[in-house]
């Protein structure tokens, strides 16, 4: 499976450039404005909400190892089809085929990660699966930057694509997944059937906390990438700091740079915390214990930035990890359903679903909230927001179940 994560890691190198490099380069590819690059840049995500069922259907027909080599044949594909692609239409064309790469990359991985575990519990899978995602972003940002101001964007999305190419066929020649067949027998747990109904379902407690988590750890990811960028150079008080800053690129440099140290240290911590949860965190007091300390860090934050902006800076960067964190914790939980679900695959898929929507909506409302009520009370309806998952834990049907079959 570590070959599989591998492969994850390559092919999300292309996806993370175009963050960075799109907004710059747009009218030299063909696209007119602005708002179709977000556009463009969100089509992935916005594909999958309604394709969720197909992705579904295909894992579970054909297999974890088939949907990873028809995922990484897309991804291929995709990124080898930026470097000659022009107009709009052609770009979106290619990020709904690349949204369906994604699709089957991460619900594969899941569940090959609970068929073929290679740690000893669910949030070490889920830090191996966040890490693996981490790093595809970090070195996709920092060497895909580098390398498309030297080469060119073309020359450097081939060069990707050739990479994922050869950690394709090393993923092939190790073959450590299970054939098809063998990759879906059937769990004999949790037998009983459960309603249908989707808003009494068992699980919709999970689904509501996870599109609320994921709304908030995407949310946090935009506003680095654009406004805390600006807000700092624009607090910086002296001229030197300012004119070190605008050398080395300015507001959307430090966003940059945010980012990155955000995922250096998250890869190399993810897995360190998911042992942790596996070993310690076997209630959901230390859920609720992590829920809390993220609010009160958004409040901090709130408080701080005024104060002193380079503090500021540290605590935003706590809550980024507290976020990933939060991420770990509320991935283990779906992991751990699945493995008690009839259809995992199923389960897995709903899940995914319920981040998607998150996910889709944080940029969104982040700026429109952003823009109507100011800075400090955004911030302070982010500390609202893992209250409001606490809530969600005691308001409806208790998990402690779950865990008792876990441990049992």
């Amino acid at each position: 499976m570590r070959r599989a994560l591998d492969l994850i890691t390559a092919c999300i190198l292309v996806d993370s450039m175009m963050y960075i490099i799109l907004p710059i380069i747009y009218k030299s590819v063909g696209i007119s404005y602005i708002w179709q690059v977000g556009l463009l840049l969100a089509t992935n995500r916005l594909f999958r909400l309604p394709a969720s069922s197909l992705f579904t259907w295909f894992v579970t027909r054909y297999g974890v190892y088939r949907s990873l080599q028809v995922a990484a044949g897309l991804a291929v594909l995709t990124s080898i089809g930026y470097a000659f692609a022009h107009g709009f239409w052609m770009w979106f064309l290619l990020r709904m085929i690349w949204g369906c790469a994604w699709g089957l990359f991460r619900l594969a991985g899941y569940i090959g990660l609970l068929q073929d575990p290679i740690s000893d519990g669910n949030a070490e899978s889920a830090g191996l699966m966040q890490r693996s995602m981490q790093l595809g972003s970090l070195f996709g940002m920092f060497l895909g930057g580098w390398l498309a101001e030297r080469l060119g964007i073309s020359w450097t999305v081939i060069l990707f694509a050739m990479s994922m190419s050869l950690v394709w066929m090393r993923f092939e020649w190790s073959r450590v997944i299970a054939p098809p067949k063998e990759a879906f027998e059937k769990p004999q747990v949790n037998t009983q059937s459960v309603t249908t109904t989707w808003w009494k379902h068992p699980s919709m407690k999970l689904w509501l906390q996870a599109g609320i988590v994921y709304f908030f750890s995407y949310a946090l990811h935009v506003l680095t990438s654009t406004y805390l960028g600006a807000l700092f150079v624009r607090h910086a008080s002296h001229d030197a700091l300012q004119v070190w800053m605008m050398t080395i690129g300015g507001a959307a440099a430090w966003g940059g740079w945010l980012h990155g140290v955000r995922y250096l240290f998250q890869a190399y911590t993810n897995v360190k915390i998911g042992k942790l949860i596996d070993r310690f965190s076997q209630t959901d007091r230390s859920w609720t214990f992590s829920l809390l300390i993220t609010s009160v860090v958004m409040v901090a934050i709130t408080v701080i930035m005024d104060v002193n902006m380079f503090m500021g800076l540290l605590i935003w960067l706590l809550g980024l990890w507290l976020s990933s964190i939060l991420g770990i914790w509320i991935d283990s939980f779906a992991m751990t359903n699945a493995k008690l679900a009839n259809h995992r695959e199923k389960e897995m898929s709903s899940f995914s679903l319920a981040t998607d929507l998150g996910a889709s909506l944080a940029p969104l409302i982040s700026f429109i909230l952003l823009d109507s009520f100011g800075w400090t009370w955004l911030m302070i309806g982010f500390a609202g927001l893992p209250l409001l998952c606490i809530l969600i834990e005691r308001g409806l049907t208790d998990r402690s179940r779950m865990f008792e079959q876990r441990s049992s």
